[in-house]
């Protein structure tokens, strides 16, 4: 009796095992789900923010020749002035009544003098700035300062709005105090909008690989050092091996056996084998 329930006991065994496996065949013949993207052929370039700050093109300080008194003031802070208008009237004993006046076109910035007060002739009473050009500073690390050779124009973000400022100076050697390499900017404001200290985000484009197989970067699949990805041929994933030009974030470009609009895998490739078949599933579907 007990050799026949034993003989039962592995008979069952027997019987569950051979349906186990035959559930992990059939597992592994199911088409895996994947989803997939065109190879593009492009030209893959960087791209690069960099922020400075804005500043008046040049700044004028004015002082007056004596110490003398004010008797007479003809402009207030924030004023357009333009080259000979006078600013202020002094008078001294030494050298009488004198009309002090611009040197330059451009706005007052700062302003120093009162009706009645006194001014030196060791400090300036007044700045004129230029700010019908905006002058933009920027520091960069060595890497980012590669991008600015070579250009003679970039674009410039201010308040949101894009515009085009023309390359002045890139350094060639760090700040010392920084160690950042300065980069110098100039930009037209005949509208006089842009204030100095305002934020500038200087965008930078370089093209890096001309004319060049282009994937979506998560495609990629390392292994051993090596990179390969899956391209979809008849409805199977065929592992092909890729050489790496140059990967950004999001685009990667790549010298490989395959061609503009092949479709290789960008989400199941981790469960994916050499020609294993595949069922594509649109992104629509997937979210």
């Amino acid at each position: 009796m007990k050799k026949m329930f034993f003989s039962l006991v592995l008979l069952s065994i027997a019987l569950i095992g051979c349906s186990n496996q035959d559930d992990t065949n059939q597992s592994e013949d199911l088409p895996v789900s994947v989803q997939v993207k065109n190879v593009t052929k492009d030209t893959l370039t960087i791209q690069k923010s960099i922020y400075g700050k804005t500043a008046p093109e040049s700044s004028i300080p004015v002082m007056a020749p004596v110490a003398a008194e004010v008797t007479e003031v003809h402009v207030d802070k924030g004023e357009s002035v333009e080259e000979g208008d006078a600013l202020i009237t002094i008078s001294s004993p030494s050298s009488g009544a004198m009309d002090i006046e611009a040197s330059a076109d451009g706005q007052i910035t700062t302003f120093n003098a009162t009706e009645g007060g006194f001014v030196s002739n060791t400090e300036p009473f007044a700045t004129i700035s230029n700010i019908g050009d905006i002058h933009i500073q920027a520091a960069v690390t060595t890497e980012n300062r590669q991008l600015f050779e070579g250009l003679e124009n970039i674009t410039v973000i201010i308040n949101e709005k894009d515009q085009t400022a023309t390359i002045d100076y890139v350094s060639k050697v760090p700040n010392q105090q920084t160690g950042l390499y300065d980069i110098e900017a100039t930009l037209e404001d005949p509208e006089e909008s842009i204030l100095p200290g305002m934020t500038a985000i200087l965008r930078v484009t370089k093209e890096e690989i001309a004319d060049s197989l282009v994937i979506p970067t998560e495609a990629l699949v390392e292994e051993g050092g090596s990179n390969f990805v899956y391209v979809i041929k008849d409805y199977k994933a065929i592992e092909t091996k890729v050489n790496v030009l140059r990967s950004l974030t999001e685009q990667t470009a790549v010298e490989g056996d395959m061609k503009e609009g092949d479709q290789v895998v960008t989400k199941g490739q981790l469960v994916l084998s050499d020609g294993k078949e595949v069922t594509i599933q649109e992104e629509e579907e997937a979210s």
